[in-house]
């Protein structure tokens, strides 16, 4: 057990470097406040007003609210806690974090699962030497919309690819984490990486980008998905790969933050040695054919134009989570507009 000392240095140091907004110190206090302010309401003034329901009011009433402000700050204070416990592993691992951090501009992530419009929120950002991780979720623009179709939030970890490569995604059959999230693969090839693994993965690549994708997908390298990332989806774009997580992995635990870093290490470097020698034969196809001015400054990555992006949609759970979402909007303008021209009375 650390000792006190230790650990009001730690809290100090949370809140400094995180700000008194972003460390959550803030809403912290300014919820304190505001709870004793509304149960001092609801305590004195409300009887006054409603003398009747007094007893019920005092009983009842005001400890419910008690109970609901309680829990509140609670939760407020333990994301503090976990943010502390997180910096304090990320320093001794020589990684950059940030706490939480909201922004409306557009995300500067090129994965699939990353709006084009609109804001996001990230929070427990820690950030190293060609990698990074985060718990991410979109904000949707000023018209309520998400260009990917997000419905959900997600973990990932980011790191960087040796080259670039084509757009390459898998997702799992059973359980696929961007699926999850509102978004399917929307173009493209959809092809197995090995005949055991076909019944756990789907392999998605750009038309004429079969024989790349298997070589970059080996049976190993989705043996070692398996064993070590279950029910995660992963995508290689550009030169970096994303790895994808449904539920956040509980990184404020020591153990569980080395464990990712060792898992994030072997994938890399699984990755590294799979890539490293990777050339693309579309693009060098098309610049001994003379390409267009287009397809030329996307080959200045190395990598067709054809092969740079697989078109994303909207999945089927998102689209019934819309609906569900907007349908009771729509009900209500059915109402009142069925009402004024007098089909309906109310």
């Amino acid at each position: 057990m650390e000792h006190p000392a230790l650990v009001m240095r730690s809290w100090s140091r949370f809140i400094r470097s995180q700000g008194l907004s972003g460390s959550g110190f803030l809403a912290f206090v300014g919820g304190a406040v505001f709870a004793a302010a509304v149960v001092a309401v609801a305590w004195v003034v409300v009887p006054l007003l409603l003398p009747s329901q007094e007893l019920l009011i005092r009983a009842i009433g005001v400890p419910l609210l008690l109970a609901g402000l309680v829990l509140s700050l609670a939760l407020t204070l333990r994301s503090m806690r976990r943010g502390v416990l997180l910096q304090s592993w990320a320093r001794h691992r020589g990684l950059g974090y940030v706490h939480q951090h909201r922004a409306t501009r557009n995300s500067p992530w090129s994965g699939a699962p990353f709006p084009r419009t609109g804001g996001y929120v990230v929070r427990h950002h820690l950030i190293g030497d060609g990698f990074e991780s985060a718990r991410f979720r979109s904000v949707p623009d000023g018209r309520g919309y998400h260009s990917a179709g997000l419905v959900d939030s997600f973990t990932f970890v980011r790191f960087d690819l040796p080259t670039f490569v084509p757009h390459l995604v898998v997702t799992g059959n059973r359980r696929s984490v961007l699926r999850a999230a509102g978004l399917a693969i929307g173009s493209g090839r959809k092809l197995g990486g090995s005949i055991e693994f076909d019944s756990v993965f789907t392999l998605h690549c750009p038309a004429d980008y079969e024989r790349d994708a298997l070589y970059i997908f080996t049976p190993d390298l989705l043996a070692l998905l398996i064993d070590h990332a279950p029910g995660c989806d992963l995508e290689l774009v550009d030169n970096s790969a994303y790895l994808y997580f449904s539920r956040e992995p509980k990184i404020w635990n020591e153990r569980v933050a080395d464990d990712l870093l060792a898992v994030v290490d072997r994938l890399r470097r699984k990755l590294e040695r799979q890539t490293r020698s990777y050339a693309d034969g579309t693009r060098e196809r098309e610049v001994g054919a003379g390409a267009s001015s287009s397809s030329a400054s996307a080959a200045a990555s190395g990598v067709s134009l054809g092969g740079l992006r697989l078109a994303s949609k909207t999945s089927t759970r998102g689209r019934a989570v819309a609906l569900a979402v907007w349908m009771p909007g729509f009900a209500v303008i059915a109402v009142v507009v069925a009402q004024a021209l007098g089909w309906i009375s109310l």
